[in-house]
């Protein structure tokens, strides 16, 4: 026996151990990436529900504005929190691409619109008018049409993401 003979079971076996590996390596990768796909999805459908159900409560609050505005009674309270809407989820979808697989432009532009409305911003514009209507410095009319146009806002994203939310689940399912 010549000493190619012995190597070349040596190399053949390493090399074959060798694609092998790299073959385990790539299925588990893309097993991750499932998983990780599959919990991002999840998880941004959580964050669109949770968002429904405060949006929800904004909705409530609103309208209770809105009949005590209409009322003249202004030792009532008022503070939206709309800092509390999330978009973490929307943000780390719109970053590894899911969202494009999963809604289109449109949608995806309204997605942006929505998340951008609720913020530090908007908080404290609502709750200065309303603290400007109780001290009498915003007259009721005004108020009512700040008040008025929130609602509809409200109704509208709300609505928005009530459509959004079953497409994540057909699109999940295939």
């Amino acid at each position: 026996m010549n000493f190619f003979t012995q190597l070349m079971p040596i190399f053949v076996g390493s090399f074959m151990g060798f694609i092998f590996a790299i073959g385990v390596f790539y299925i588990t990768e893309n097993i991750k990436k499932g998983i990780t796909k599959r919990n991002l999805i999840k998880n941004l459908k959580n964050e669109f529900l949770y968002n429904i159900e405060y949006i929800n409560s904004w909705i409530e609050n609103t309208v209770e504005i809105l009949n005590n505005i209409s009322k003249g009674k202004r030792d009532c309270s008022c503070h939206q929190e709309f800092t509390k809407y999330q978009s973490y989820f929307l943000n780390k979808a719109f970053q590894s691409g899911i969202l494009f697989e999963l809604f289109n432009n449109v949608e995806i532009k309204g997605l942006i619109v929505i998340m951008s409305r609720y913020g530090t911003y908007y908080e404290d514009s609502i709750n200065q008018s309303f603290k400007s209507w109780q001290s009498e410095d915003l007259k009721t009319e005004m108020a009512f049409e700040i008040f008025r146009a929130s609602l509809q806002l409200l109704q509208i994203h709300k609505t928005s993401l009530e459509k959004i939310v079953p497409k994540i689940k057909t699109k999940q399912s295939k």
